[in-house]
């Protein structure tokens, strides 16, 4: 009886174990996430150049629709009053993904990247912003109607939080 008591224990322990580490761990970001990142690294040192430039993101938003590149019916609200400085798309796994990169008030840029992502992991929340700092790249990723969504920029969470409140 005392066996199958430790037998039961060591069961449990292990079980419980694997649900908190699983819980616990840092999440990662995606391939396309990473090759989003990748893209706007080369378009920040000038090793590669926009597929247009507007300082007006209506019109870079119009530029991927007739380009047939995935894009935002809407931006989130305090994206849209920031100065555009152009947008880029490549291909991920035989899918288009577009970047649209904004001047920050504070100098620096943030950019919003556009996906059709089928098979975005479920932990991807529609609607709901998930963070994640990846060394200096804090981004925030969300899903809506078919379409993942990724806000990035070099620097903190708390950051990038003040452009989807």
């Amino acid at each position: 009886m005392r066996k199958w008591a430790i037998a039961a224990a060591v069961i449990l322990g292990s079980i419980l174990g694997a649900v908190i580490w699983h819980g616990t761990r840092p999440a990662h970001l995606a391939g396309w996430q990473n090759a989003a990142l990748d893209v706007i690294s080369s378009l920040a040192r000038q090793e590669s150049s926009f597929d247009a430039q507007s300082r007006d993101p209506g019109e870079l938003l119009a530029w991927l629709r007739a380009n047939h590149a995935p894009t935002a019916e809407k931006l989130p609200n305090k994206l849209g009053k920031l100065s555009s400085l152009g947008c880029k798309t490549f291909f991920w796994k035989d899918e288009r993904v577009s970047v649209i990169c904004f001047a920050r008030p504070d100098g620096g840029l943030i950019h919003v990247v556009i996906a059709a992502r089928r098979d975005e992991p479920a932990r991807v929340r529609k609607g709901r912003p998930e963070f994640i700092q990846q060394g200096n790249w804090a981004t925030a990723t969300w899903r809506e109607a078919g379409t993942s969504y990724m806000l990035a920029l070099e620097g903190s969470t708390e950051q990038l939080r003040v452009y989807l409140l």
